[in-house]
C-alpha cells in the first residue's frame, strides 16, 4: 500500500479494496488495527443476498411503502439500501462516511487514491467518483481532446457535474454499491440531473479496471517518467484468461446452448475486454516514456491432472459465497502462478 498510487476498481472488487483501504487508514490514524486479521476477511465475506432478496419481494414488489432519511432527504428502502446495510453492519460501519471525508487523506497520499467508475447507460460513458475533481479521466484516450472535433467526453466527472446536488456528500457506501450494481440483482441508480442520468454496473465498461488505469498512466505521463523507474501495474481477476476458453468449451453443448445464452455472451464479453486491455497495456508500453510492468493476480488454484482448472468451480457472481468458494479463493494465492507473481513483485519493490 506504501507504493500504490491509485486503485481503480469495479464492482464487488471495489468494496473490498475500500474496506481494506479504510483498515489502513485508520491504523495509520493510531486505532489499534491489523487489516491483514482474518476476522476482517470473514466480516468482508458474510452472505449479503438474503436481505436483497427480502426486499425485492416485501419493499420493491409487493409494498413500496418502506422509506429512510439520509442527510435530510428521503429514499425508498430498496434492494439498494439493503445491500449497503448489510455492509455497513458486518463491517462495523466503518465505511459509513461521506465521499469528501476521504479528501484529506489521498491528497496527502495517506492511502491510494481510489477511483469508482459506474456506467452510465444512457450513453454508455462512464460516472467518474472520487473525492477530487477528475475530469482528467474523461478526456480522449491519447490525445487529451474534448471538443466535437476529436469526439465526445468519455466520462462524467461527478464531483464537477453534480455539485450543485451536494456531491461530496454522496454516502460513499452508496458510491460503491452504484459500481457493483448488477442489472437485475440490484436496481440501477437514477441521479438528480436533466435529463436524468441513470448508472448500473462499472464491469458493463471494463471489468478489470485497467482502462481506468492506463489513462491515468497517460495523463501523468511527464511526471512518471521524470521522477520514477516505472510503474507496476497489479490486476486482480475472479478468473483466469485461460479458464475463459474451457468455460467456452462447457457451453457448446445444445441444450446449454439454448438455456444459457447469457453464460456465453459473458464469457465473449469479457474476453473482448482481455483482448482490448492487453493492447492497451501494449499500447502505453510503446508510447510512454517509462516501462511499465503488468503483475497479475488470478483465482484459479492449481489441481492435480493435466487440466489444472478442471476440478475448480468458479465463484459465483452474486453477493453469497459457499464455504467451498471462500476455501478455494484462499487457496487460489498458493497456485505456482500467483507465487511466482508474488515473487516478481516483492523483487520489482526491492528494485529488481
Amino acid at each position: 500500500m506504501e507504493h500504490t498510487m491509485l486503485m481503480s476498481c469495479v464492482s464487488g472488487g471495489a468494496l473490498g479494496a475500500s474496506y481494506f483501504r479504510e483498515l489502513c487508514l485508520r491504523k495509520k490514524l493510531g486505532e489499534a488495527i491489523d487489516p491483514y486479521d482474518k476476522k476482517y476477511l470473514d466480516k468482508i465475506a458474510y452472505n449479503t443476498l438474503n436481505p436483497i432478496v427480502f426486499n425485492l419481494f416485501t419493499n420493491d414488489i409487493l409494498l413500496d411503502v418502506n422509506k429512510f432519511q439520509y442527510q435530510g432527504i428521503t429514499y425508498r428502502r430498496d434492494r439498494g439500501y439493503a445491500l449497503e446495510d448489510q455492509i455497513n453492519k458486518y463491517t462495523d460501519f466503518i465505511l459509513e462516511k461521506p465521499l469528501k471525508a476521504y479528501q484529506d487523506p489521498e491528497l496527502k497520499s495517506t492511502i491510494p487514491m481510489l477511483l469508482l467508475a459506474p456506467t452510465i447507460i444512457n450513453d454508455g460513458r462512464k460516472l467518474l467518483i472520487s473525492p477530487h475533481s477528475v475530469s482528467y479521466m474523461g478526456t480522449d484516450f491519447m490525445e487529451g481532446k474534448t471538443d466535437e472535433k476529436h469526439g465526445k467526453i468519455k466520462g462524467i466527472d461527478f464531483m464537477r457535474c453534480f455539485k450543485a446536488q451536494g456531491a461530496e456528500n454522496l454516502r460513499f457506501l452508496s458510491a460503491l454499491r452504484m459500481t457493483a450494481t448488477y442489472p437485475y440483482v440490484l436496481p440501477s441508480v437514477t441521479l438528480p440531473s436533466t435529463p436524468a442520468v441513470e448508472v448500473m454496473d462499472a464491469a458493463l465498461f471494463d471489468n478489470f479496471g485497467v482502462t481506468d488505469a492506463v489513462q491515468f498512466l497517460y495523463v501523468f505521463r511527464d511526471w512518471i517518467a521524470k521522477h520514477t523507474s516505472g510503474v507496476i501495474l497489479v490486476t486482480i481477476r475472479g478468473f483466469a484468461k485461460e479458464q475463459q476458453e474451457e468455460d467456452q468449451d462447457r457451453l457448446k453443448s445444445l441444450f446449454q446452448t439454448l438455456v444459457n445464452p447469457i453464460g456465453n455472451l459473458q464469457i465473449a464479453w469479457i474476453n473482448m475486454q482481455d483482448i482490448r486491455n492487453d493492447n492497451l497495456i501494449e499500447l502505453a508500453n510503446t508510447c510512454f516514456e517509462y516501462d511499465i510492468e503488468e503483475i497479475s493476480f488470478q483465482c484459479a488454484p492449481a489441481r492435480q491432472g493435466q487440466n489444472r482448472y478442471s476440478q475448480f468451480k468458479r465463484a459465483s457472481l452474486s453477493w453469497h459465497l459457499t464455504a467451498e468458494e471462500k476455501l478455494h479463493i484462499t487457496q487460489a494465492m498458493q497456485a505456482t502462478d500467483n507465487q511466482q507473481a508474488l515473487a516478481r513483485l516483492k523483487d520489482l519493490l526491492e528494485g529488481g
